[in-house]
């Protein structure tokens, strides 16, 4: 029954990722360059505050974890695929955002 619910009726996982695209709301928020091959940047927030990020496949599975501050993000060791990127702000969910990975 549990499997059912999850599989059937669950917006988000249990780590909160959205699991549709549907869920994820339009946002200033972006990464740049998309479709990226080494590196990515978080744009379109005044990045005063670190911020904390965590990149997930789309099984929901937690691939590489982070602080943001206005550097590179590594991810050549990163499959080539889509990911999602939640992006935090004092532990407040600021947005997730849709990454493609070459």
């Amino acid at each position: 029954v549990t499997d059912f619910w999850y599989a059937r009726l669950a917006t988000t996982d249990c780590n909160g990722v959205p699991l549709s695209l549907e869920d994820v709301q339009e946002s200033t928020i972006a990464i740049t360059p998309n479709p990226a091959h080494d590196v990515i940047q978080i744009s379109g927030l005044n990045l005063s505050l670190p911020l904390d990020y965590a990149i997930y496949n789309l099984s929901g599975q937690l691939v590489q974890r982070g602080v943001y501050h206005n550097n590179d993000i590594q991810i050549k060791d990163l499959n080539t695929g889509l990911y999602l990127v939640q992006i935090k702000s004092a532990g407040e969910l600021l947005n997730t955002v849709k990454l493609v990975k070459q």
